[in-house]
């Protein structure tokens, strides 16, 4: 068990922490069902109020096709109008979770299949018992 007293974030909020402690893209959801991608400057204590300022900024439409606003260089959304975030993998940890996705379904292939070849064995080949026996 940790040694720790307390389990609270010296950030004055979780949204806050969230951020701070994960420097990536991100994915802010609208009510809407509006989705902006982009790189945050800045984000406000608390997801009620202030804003959040991206850069690199992208519209994703409902058929994951992104839109980049090339002659945008900042973008400032209300933080009240974002009702989820979600905080892109780095590359590095995409590729490695490519590869143990590979390497688990490759052990779950070969065990299914193991098992498969066990359950069509017969226990004992009857062929040779007469039917009356």
């Amino acid at each position: 068990m940790p040694n720790s007293i307390t389990k609270r974030t010296s950030y004055p909020s979780e949204w806050f922490s969230a951020f701070q402690q994960t420097e990536r893209f991100v994915y802010l959801h609208f009510e809407d069902g509006r989705r902006l991608f982009g790189w945050p400057k800045e984000w406000p204590e608390q997801p009620g109020g202030g804003h959040i300022i991206l850069e690199k900024a992208e519209w994703i439409l409902p058929d994951n096709t992104r839109i980049p606003l090339l002659g945008i260089e900042r973008m400032i959304v209300r933080a009240a109008d974002v009702t989820i975030v979600e905080f892109e993998r780095e590359f590095g940890e995409i590729m490695q979770l490519a590869t143990d996705i590979h390497a688990t379904s490759e052990a779950m292939l070969q065990y299914n299949q193991s098992n498969d070849d066990d359950e069509s064995t017969p226990e004992g080949d009857k062929s040779d018992v007469p039917a009356d026996a």
